[in-house]
């Protein structure tokens, strides 16, 4: 994780941002990102370009915003692969809560492998 910004208020709680790039459609996107804030149990509110998750039940107060864009495909070869940019911005979030997060989000968006 490179974080863009790490801001840190008095209470000690850290705004991070930081962007991925993510191989899948925007159909596959929002399926992955229901199932794992699903799988957490965190309240989601989702629409066509962003996504908010309140982190409350891990640390109260905090939140996470993930804005993304579709992106030209990529090509290698014959291979086409979908690409996506998705910006996480946590608010009001300790680094572990970050690190708990995406190790969470990470486990429910790997494919293939081997």
């Amino acid at each position: 994780m490179s974080p863009i910004a790490n801001v840190n208020d008095p209470t000690g709680a850290v705004a991070t941002t930081f962007t991925r790039r993510m191989t899948c459609t925007p159909a596959e996107w929002h399926r992955l990102l229901e199932g794992a804030v699903r799988a957490a149990a965190l309240a989601l509110q989702v629409s066509a370009t962003h996504a908010q998750i309140d982190l409350t039940p891990w640390l109260q107060g905090s939140l996470l915003r993930i804005r993304w864009q579709e992106l030209p495909e990529r090509r290698i070869a014959l291979i086409r692969l979908p690409q996506m940019e998705a910006t996480f911005t946590f608010h009001a979030t300790d680094e572990a809560t970050v690190l708990r997060f995406m190790a969470h989000f990470d486990l429910h968006t790997q494919r293939g492998g081997g």
